[in-house]
């Protein structure tokens, strides 16, 4: 038995005081059951909506994750677990990864034909105040009815085409078991100082402002930076900068935090440009500050939204806020970082682990090219840079003492991951600190040396152009344009490595609930990181469990290179952490 499942809500986020007030199911065969929860129905529904995910019937929804989280708040309990569900924007993401949307009403259109101007009735109702509980119920109830439908037809549509391909269908069931180990991870959430982020967004509105008045000191009058056309009348009349890049559309000189890096790097004595940056950094930490405070609930726990499949590739994203992209205290690309870091600490009781896949991309890439000297190197734990740098500079680096070494590592550490992408030789020259015909010649050197790796961007781009996708180590297949084959490497690694990111949340969930009945908890997934808290009353048992955590994230036996984790700890906050070694 399989029904459609989809929810009203009153907003967007279930843990800023939103709630569910209807749903609405359709069965394969187009029966549609409407039913409320609000104006006196919740006493009388809600047991149909608890009967409905007791888990003897599988539901089917377009982001499920959402659905499930409201009635996970409407039911005051965990049904997951047990529950057999199904989502039809995964569905579209494993068998098309590069749709324009994921929207329901776009999938529908696309693929059987539905009109999608539905929701304009419902809109204007909601424009005029208030939210979707508001809208008269007769028209509110021929929307729900048509998104039930929706839901309905497009799994019927592209589930039996997973069930075919039996990679396919693994990676789906795969993202399905992921769905419930990240909704317990948005419901246990991050803790949020919110003393300290309250003072430093103060404290940097009061820099922000005194920079206002230094650069309108500066240029002889009122001004605006946050305006880019006033910033254009700064930068490129006032202060007689270059224009360095014009916007695709209206063709005005480009005012982006690269556009403006480059030009300090040009200028660097420039006090117009080096104000602005201080202007921009402060008044994005401010910004950044207010709206941590703004998400976080009452006990200051900020909740995001972490979208399984945030890219085409399957990578991870997140939301409301973004935690995956918060500032560090230093940057290369931003001379004024706000320490945005220091403001999320461990939950009292607790401290925080960061492990993260040590030298990933680099494992892949030499696992994909099937170059044997360095799979072999990598088994017996040499360092593949170290071998670079000998062919790269030799007598140089052979003679070299620690601190001109690690210069030289660095070098070659940044040529082995852009050859495998295609690097030219005069690029090579330049990340090696060479002359253009040296660097060519090392390129060449490489290339003699290890073929398979050198050209392994070539490999894949013509396979790109020959089939017009690339499959990940899982199975997972992703669409590349064949004018754009040259982004497949870029792709496979990606992919591969969100592939092993997720298996490994899935994996560590329910080992933690099975060792440490579910005191320890997954956090966050970081790209190729993973967050988690575990009890301060534990310690003296962490590297037992950690040795257990890294045991089920390297356990994979499609690659031809083993895979390893690096583990830092947070005791004060996320801006502190440190190295934590496995071994005592």
């Amino acid at each position: 038995m399989v029904v459609s499942f989809d929810v009203e809500t009153t907003g967007l986020y279930p843990f800023s005081g939103c709630d569910m007030f209807a749903w609405s199911t359709c069965d394969p065969d187009g029966n549609v059951v409407v039913k409320r929860l609000d104006k006196g129905r919740r006493r009388r529904n809600l047991p149909a909506l608890r009967s409905l995910l007791n888990g003897s019937t599988s539901v089917v929804g377009h982001n499920i994750k959402f659905d499930l989280a409201f009635a996970e708040k409407a039911l005051r309990a965990s049904v997951v677990k047990n529950l057999p569900i199904h989502d039809t924007m995964i569905q579209s993401h494993v068998v098309e990864s590069d749709m324009p949307s994921r929207e329901l009403k776009y999938l529908a259109w696309e693929f059987g034909g539905i009109l999608r101007d539905d929701e304009k009735a419902v809109k204007a109702f909601v424009k005029q105040g208030g939210n979707y509980s508001h809208v008269p119920e007769p028209l509110m109830r021929e929307y729900q009815q048509l998104d039930a439908e929706r839901t309905m037809l497009l799994h019927l549509f592209f589930y039996p085409k997973i069930q075919e391909n039996k990679k396919w269908l693994s990676c789906y069931n795969m993202e399905m078991d992921l769905i419930k180990t990240t909704l317990r991870m948005e419901q246990r959430g991050l803790q949020l100082n919110r003393y300290k982020a309250q003072s430093m967004r103060d404290r940097l509105l009061d820099q922000r402002e005194e920079t206002l008045e230094q650069i309108q000191n500066e240029v002889g009058e009122r001004v605006n930076p946050d305006s880019d056309d006033e910033l254009r009348w700064i930068l490129f009349e006032k202060a007689d900068l270059p224009v360095l890049e014009l916007t695709e559309k209206a063709k005005q000189p480009k005012v982006d935090k690269i556009v403006i890096g480059r030009l300090a790097e040009m200028h660097p004595d420039n006090k117009i440009l080096d104000l602005i940056l201080r202007y921009r950094s402060w008044s994005g930490g401010a910004s950044s500050m207010q709206n941590y405070l703004n998400l976080a609930d009452d006990d200051g726990i900020l909740h995001p939204n972490i979208r399984t499949c945030g890219a085409r590739t399957g990578r991870e994203s997140c939301s409301n806020p973004n935690l995956q992209n918060v500032q560090k205290s230093h940057g290369l690309l931003n001379p004024y970082p706000v320490a945005e870091r220091s403001v999320f600490t461990p939950r009292p009781g607790f401290v925080n682990f960061h492990i993260d896949y040590a030298g990933q991309e680099l494992r892949l890439l030499v696992h994909y090219s099937r170059e044997q000297e360095l799979i072999d190197a990598i088994h017996t734990g040499d360092d593949m840079h170290s071998m670079a740098a000998e062919l790269f500079f030799g007598d140089r680096w052979r003679k070299a003492g620690p601190k001109e070494r690690k210069v030289l590592r660095d070098a070659a550490k940044n040529a082995n991951f852009a050859i495998p992408y295609g690097a030219s030789g005069s690029k090579i020259a330049k990340i090696l600190g060479l002359d253009r015909r040296t660097g060519e010649e090392r390129l060449a050197l490489y290339r003699r040396r290890w073929p398979r790796l050198a050209f392994l961007s070539k490999e894949i781009a013509s396979e790109c152009r020959r089939v017009g996708s690339i499959d990940t180590a899982f199975g997972r297949t992703i669409r590349v344009l064949r004018d754009k084959a040259y982004t497949g490497t870029n792709y496979l690694i990606q992919g591969t490595g969100a592939g092993m990111l997720k298996r490994a949340q899935i994996r560590i969930d329910q080992y933690l609930q099975d060792v440490t009945g579910d005191e320890s908890r997954l956090l966050l997934p970081i790209h190729d990181e993973i967050v988690l808290e575990y009890p301060r009353k534990m310690l003296p048992y962490a590297r037992d469990v950690m040795g257990g955590i890294r045991d089920v994230m390297i356990d994979f036996n499609e690659f031809d290179v083993p895979m390893e984790v690096e583990f830092e700890i947070v005791t004060t906050n996320w801006n502190k952490k440190k190295e934590w070694l496995l071994a005592a």
